[in-house]
């Protein structure tokens, strides 16, 4: 009698691409790795994602929708600082769901993935502006403009998300990127 597989999902498939894809290389993502990891036939892959691409494509937004419901229910009504310190909480989870090889690679993303990474992006951004701009007006932080402040911390969190992906900074992606607010408070006349 022949061994029957089991049913794999649509959802253990972009599992099984993300363990993959943590190596920090695109290279190693290939239909015949994953149907290696996931113990399945290359078909079983066809019959949920017409490419490797419409997969990473899946892969990348699901990530990204995650992020943004977290913003998106957020309750930022707090005081800016622990709206602020929110934020970056919320970052560093963003960190820490995005494969290596998405953060490292960016560049091989499909062009659909890479302006979902990017709107996610932005999204972050305007959420860093809207809570330092008000920290200003309360009188919680110094005003240094709170656009350039904005810019400084996603560029911050995503040097710091970077690096530790690459492994040049010995944290986990998620506690470099949190860690970063730190650096940069006393830049807004806060003290840690």
């Amino acid at each position: 009698m022949a061994k029957s597989r089991r049913r794999i999902s649509r959802e253990e498939i972009l599992e099984g691409a993300a363990t993959i894809l943590e190596s920090g290389v695109f290279a190693d993502l290939t239909v015949d790795s994953l149907a290696r990891e996931l113990h399945m036939s290359k078909s079983t892959l066809y019959k949920h994602f017409a490419s490797k691409d419409d997969l990473i494509v899946a892969l990348v937004d699901r990530r990204c929708q995650d992020t943004e419901r977290e913003l998106e229910e957020a309750n930022f009504l707090t005081d800016s600082l622990d709206a602020l310190k929110l934020i970056f909480k919320i970052y560093a989870s963003h960190a820490a769901r995005l494969p290596a090889a998405v953060i490292l690679q960016s560049h091989k993303l499909p062009r659909g993935s890479q302006e979902r990474v990017e709107r996610t992006s932005s999204t972050l951004g305007r959420s860093f502006r809207s809570v330092l701009k008000r920290g200003v007006e309360e009188g919680t932080f110094t005003d240094v403009g709170s656009e350039l402040a904005a810019t400084c911390f996603i560029a911050c969190a995503e040097g710091a998300m970077v690096a530790a992906a690459r492994g040049s900074v010995q944290l986990p992606r998620s506690e470099a990127v949190e860690s970063v607010h730190k650096l940069l408070l006393p830049g807004l006349g806060v003290s840690v």
